[in-house]
């Protein structure tokens, strides 16, 4: 049975040690899968379940598995014990997926050509697709952006490749182009969309409360993203549950937070783990 042909659109996220990066691609692909195929390609595991099933995903080894470093940060080993091996085999799956997807367009979040030029190949496997970049308005520190932007490869993608590059934010708050030095002949590319987010709802709002059991009383909830920063952040909170008995804290671990991460718990204090 033959089905209606349609655009075929692969979303890249590269690792970041937050979830930020991947909810907004998870919102991004909600609405392109209402009329697109999207195949959604990353290292973070919460994919599983922050993207809509109205989409596919891949995921690829993590760079927290592959490189000793990054690990570290989240108190375990690496999955395998060669960083060239591990970093093969993220390139060999995504070029096997260009060429068998073959995207008729590729979205891909904040990395010009992903980490450590991974995303090379696919471009040149797929010369046709159109590619688009998506930033949000506050990028890194100078000398990040001219590491990850401004060096040859990554340049030469954003001008040989990339046909538009989307910032999630307004020009009137920050003019990102001009913010990071982006050279003049990329300017015409920079499109601002406006931020990215879902709107929740009153009732929404109730439900969660009722779900927590909380009527009346102040909550706060403590998340670190990815959880890189989960002891600061924790701590944080926990200082400020000691000052303020009254309020309800959740503090929320992520999926990279050190696994040494200890909460001293109150009677005002929950802890989640992230999924």
């Amino acid at each position: 049975m033959n089905r209606p042909s349609k655009l075929r659109i692969l979303l890249f996220s590269h690792d970041g040690s937050g979830l930020g990066h991947l909810r907004r691609l998870a919102i991004v692909a909600k609405e392109l899968a209402s009329f697109a195929s999207v195949l959604v390609v990353t290292g973070q595991r919460a994919a599983a379940w922050m993207l809509p099933d109205t989409c596919e995903f891949v995921k690829l080894p993590s760079l927290y598995s592959i490189y000793d470093t990054l690990s570290s940060r989240c108190g375990r080993e690496p999955f395998i014990d060669s960083i060239t091996r591990g970093l093969s085999i993220r390139r060999e799956i995504l070029l096997s997926l260009a060429r068998a997807y073959s995207p008729d367009a590729v979205l891909v979040d904040y990395l010009p050509l992903g980490k450590d030029l991974e995303l090379a190949p696919l471009f040149d496997a797929v010369p046709r697709c159109q590619a688009y970049l998506l930033l949000r308005g506050v990028l890194d520190t100078q000398e990040h952006v001219e590491r990850d932007f401004m060096a040859p490869a990554p340049l030469a993608a954003l001008q040989q490749y990339y046909r538009r590059v989307f910032i999630a934010s307004r020009e009137n708050v920050v003019d990102v182009a001009r913010e990071y030095n982006f050279p003049s002949s990329l300017h015409h590319k920079f499109m601002y969309v406006g931020y990215v987010g879902e709107a929740i709802s009153d009732a929404d709002i109730a439900k969660a409360r009722s779900r927590r059991e909380l009527h009346g009383v102040p909550w706060v909830v403590c998340s670190a993203g990815g959880g890189i920063c989960d002891a600061v952040f924790a701590e944080a909170c926990m200082n400020m549950a000691l000052k303020y008995p009254d309020v309800e804290f959740d503090i929320i671990k992520g999926p990279n937070a050190p696994r040494s991460l200890e909460v001293a718990l109150r009677n005002n204090i929950r802890v989640h783990e992230y999924l």
